[in-house]
């Protein structure tokens, strides 16, 4: 099987692209690098994550033009559609990028594969499209309109775009709703690498325990592996079309990730307690019932092994092709 990887430099991306060249597929990235995170670490990522002789193609996907060249060029079997700006506070600073990626950059996907004959897609969605209301665990039917965030706004027009061009062109689209993924070669900016950059450096660390009506936030902090595991059986299963959530059950306060990861590199936090921004999901945890049934998806990673999975590489391969760190990015701190 070939597939296109959109996003392929990024975090889930590589992941997924190395595990499917350990099986013997053909992956092929598409990626335009761009700066909401330093760009050395994505490429240290494809150096180091991906076989050396793995195609990239530099694209934005905001260019139409373009991206119907790329996927034309590469006549994939399935494109993995995971490019995006992500990130809710980010989001409501510069709604326009956003938009641009999330919703205009995504429809020019789905356009491109309806005009070249790709019919099977994996997209990338979020948890953040349930909102912060949502019942927790959050079931598949409860994404609704409460959003707060030009994230999680942009997402769920991608499922909608998705449900479209199923139903107008046939193409067959699997949506996977992510939940605080995290792991080796990540995102610098999810809570797991800040929490352990801020611990080493002996910074204070934000964390936000509660919310302004006194709960306590929890996340469904879900590790690589066990996201390529269901993003592998998503691709193999080749369902008509799909909503599924692609997480963890285990809704984890914060308290615990930082206790995690205080055993994992053996040092302690200087935690500093606030307030949930209003705009964020005071609770995530993901109803698994649909992906177990349609997907076999069984995470099995508990935060406490995954932290010291996580730690392990931070204090080895990161610090060995960053001992200086990375470089200050402009849309998040």
């Amino acid at each position: 099987m070939r597939v296109l990887i959109t996003g392929g430099a990024g975090f889930i991306g590589s992941h997924v692209g190395r595990s499917l060249q350990e099986r013997g597929d053909e992956v092929v990235v598409l990626d335009n690098f761009n700066d909401y995170y330093d760009p050395k670490l994505k490429r240290a990522r494809l150096a180091y994550v991906l076989k050396p002789e793995t195609p990239v193609l530099e694209v934005d996907i905001v260019n139409a033009e373009q991206v119907e060249q790329a996927v034309s060029e590469v006549a994939p079997d399935s494109v993995l559609h995971l490019a995006a700006w992500a990130g809710v506070r980010p989001s409501r600073a510069y709604p326009s990028i956003f938009a641009a990626a999330n919703i205009q950059g995504t429809v020019n996907v789905f356009e491109a594969c309806k005009r070249t004959g790709v019919t099977r897609l994996i997209f990338a969605s979020s948890s953040s499209v349930y909102g912060p209301n949502a019942p927790v665990p959050s079931k598949e039917s409860s994404a609704g309109d409460d959003q707060r965030s030009s994230y999680g706004v942009s997402k769920r027009a991608g499922e909608l775009y998705a449900a479209l061009y199923h139903r107008s062109d046939g193409l067959r689209v699997t949506c996977l709703r992510f939940f605080t993924v995290y792991g080796p070669w990540g995102r610098p900016d999810m809570a797991v690498w800040k929490f352990t950059d801020q611990i080493l450096r002996d910074q204070p660390l934000t964390l936000y325990v509660r919310s302004d009506d006194g709960r306590e936030v929890r996340r469904g902090f879900t590790e690589i592996r066990d996201v390529v595991s269901g993003t592998l059986a998503a691709l193999d299963r080749d369902l008509p079309f799909a909503v599924l959530n692609l997480g963890s059950s285990d809704q984890v306060p914060l308290r615990r990730l930082v206790s995690a990861l205080e055993t994992a590199l053996g040092k302690r936090a200087n935690v500093e307690e606030r307030i949930l921004p209003s705009e964020e999901e005071i609770q995530t945890g993901a109803d698994l019932t649909e992906a177990k049934a349609l997907l076999e998806y069984a995470p099995t990673v508990q935060v406490e092994a995954g932290a010291q999975h996580f730690a392990d590489w931070y204090l080895s391969k990161f610090l060995e092709h960053f001992p200086h760190g990375l470089a200050p990015s402009r849309f998040w701190d």
